[in-house]
């Protein structure tokens, strides 16, 4: 006997095609959610286990949200290269 959602739906007399529509809309409303974190993957910031963890536990209020979002926008500061040129040495006198 196969339970699935849409089956669930069936019997519940829900079309199977308003249970897909509303599958999909939530994927999206995850995807938004998600979005500082996504943003944060795709642009390799050094960052992400930080911003990813802002976003999931203070995504829900506004300004977590946005903090979250900003910081993922942010240029990720580049190490800086330090060259050093050693002197030849001296030849003894």
């Amino acid at each position: 006997m196969e339970t699935n959602a849409v089956t669930n739906a069936a019997a519940a007399g829900i079309s199977p095609s308003i249970v897909g529509t509303m599958l999909v809309g939530q994927l999206m409303l995850l995807a938004m959610y998600l979005l500082p974190t996504i943003v944060a993957g795709f642009r390799k910031h050094r960052q992400l286990p930080a911003i990813a963890l802002l976003n999931i536990v203070l995504g829900w209020t506004i300004l977590g949200w946005i903090g979250a979002f900003i910081w993922a926008l942010t240029s990720p500061a580049t190490p800086q290269v330090v060259i050093v040129q050693q002197q030849p040495p001296t030849p003894p006198a």
